[in-house]
């Protein structure tokens, strides 16, 4: 919408006036806030659970697996809280993009393309059309498949007998451990995704922030 305001011949007064409260919504201070946070704290974090969910697959029983869930419960927080400053920085950078003109596009190309590589996280994290491995709703579908198993090991219901099949105990292990490897790769993949966009960010700042000279109208 912002980008069909700023594209009018003439920009009406009260027009000029809404663009200018909307980018006022999404300040500078806030962008950096969010990638500092990533480089000091969510990296970190996940790079610290990534190996955690390594060990922790080495030491697996059939006991219940709180563990795994422990890995689980952490990675979607942290893809919980990696999307919505996603969505600050998309807001951040996009209502900055000012009218295009046939010249003079380098820093607003700069914008887009700073805008669709976060927008290419986004989607990995919360399971776009060509996201792979544990996105924003894995925990879901892990607890399906070892439900899955644990009714055919402990059926219920009249005469139900309790499964003998060592290849039904194998493969409820063997879910916990597939588990926590797409739970390993998934943090390495968010530490480095992140750590790819937060270089792009703070190398471009000054073409996202303001893609042409001081005296056009760009607010800040």
């Amino acid at each position: 919408f912002l980008y069909f305001i700023e594209n009018q011949n003439i920009m009406p007064p009260k027009m000029s006036t809404l663009v200018k409260e909307v980018r006022e919504q999404f300040p500078l201070d806030n962008a950096n806030a969010i990638v500092e946070n990533w480089l000091k704290v969510v990296i970190p974090a996940a790079t610290n659970a990534a190996t955690t969910a390594a060990q922790v697959a080495l030491t697996l029983s059939q006991a219940p697996p709180q563990q795994v869930l422990d890995a689980l419960d952490l990675l979607q927080s942290l893809q919980a809280s990696v999307a919505s400053d996603l969505y600050t920085l998309i807001s951040t950078i996009g209502t900055r993009i000012p009218e295009m003109k046939e010249e003079d596009n380098l820093g607003v190309s700069v914008q887009i393309a700073v805008i669709k590589q976060l927008q290419t996280v986004e989607s990995e994290l919360v399971g776009g059309d060509k996201s792979t491995g544990a996105t924003l709703n894995f925990k879901v579908s892990y607890l399906a498949s070892r439900a899955a198993v644990e009714e055919k090991l402990n059926p219920t219901g009249k005469d139900a007998q309790p499964s003998l099949s060592a290849s039904l105990k194998a493969q409820l292990l063997q879910i916990d451990t597939d588990a926590l490897l797409s739970a390993r790769l998934a943090f390495l993949k968010l530490a480095a995704s992140l750590r790819n966009t937060s270089v792009a960010v703070i190398e471009n700042s000054k073409k996202l922030i303001n893609p042409r000279n001081v005296n056009d109208r760009m607010v800040s």
